[in-house]
């Protein structure tokens, strides 16, 4: 059995930083590259959430429902960016994208602190450290921005999420009750949140 590859991460402050290890389990076969995604990745974030949709209830959107052109994406990728109030980050295995975290601060002065994160991992590539590495380059990122509070909802039955939430740091703060309609069925969801040093 061939030795685990390195996971690498290019999140600066700049967002074009060097590539450096991260320190997580590793990965099973060909190496992952977490790194901030850029307004050329629209076409293929577009595509992995779209897979992702497909074989997952926990996320936001039910198959088929998020019809995104790749232009207007890649322009509000792009907006987001340089306005420093969005960042999506992408594990990129051999050119083939496995999962991404979205983060949008809080549009008021009295929000702006906060970052917003959803996190979302192709079923074939889980537990292989994937979403700690992403929810690690999310903070990175955060910190790099004066960021003091990182937060997330999470459905209370999708356990092995909250594991890994409350591994790196998150606790919960309450309960969003019938936050979401799932197959006709109203669903809880828990808030859970993060406080950085800054």
């Amino acid at each position: 059995m061939s030795a685990k590859p390195k996971v690498t991460a290019n999140f600066s402050s700049s967002g074009r930083g060097e590539s450096a290890p991260l320190n997580n389990s590793g990965f099973k076969e060909k190496p992952v590259r977490i790194r901030e995604a850029t307004p050329d990745d629209a076409g293929a974030v577009i595509a992995l959430l779209e897979r992702l949709y497909a074989e997952t209830s926990f996320l936001l959107y039910e198959p088929g429902e998020m019809k995104s052109n790749v232009e207007v994406y890649a322009r509000r990728m792009a907006e987001g960016i340089e306005k420093g109030n969005w960042t999506m980050f992408i594990a990129d295995c051999d050119g083939s994208l496995v999962g991404t975290l979205f983060g949008s601060r809080g549009n008021a002065k009295r929000t702006y602190h906060s970052l917003t994160v959803g996190i979302g991992v192709l079923r074939a590539n889980w537990g292989q450290g994937i979403g700690r590495s992403l929810l690690g380059a999310a903070e990175s990122w955060a910190k790099a921005r004066g960021v003091h509070r990182l937060e997330l909802t999470v459905r209370t039955t999708n356990h092995r999420a909250m594991a890994l939430y409350e591994r790196v740091g998150f606790e919960w703060e309450g309960v969003k009750r019938h936050s979401q309609l799932v197959e006709n069925e109203y669903v809880n969801e828990f808030l859970m949140s993060k406080l950085i040093a800054v």
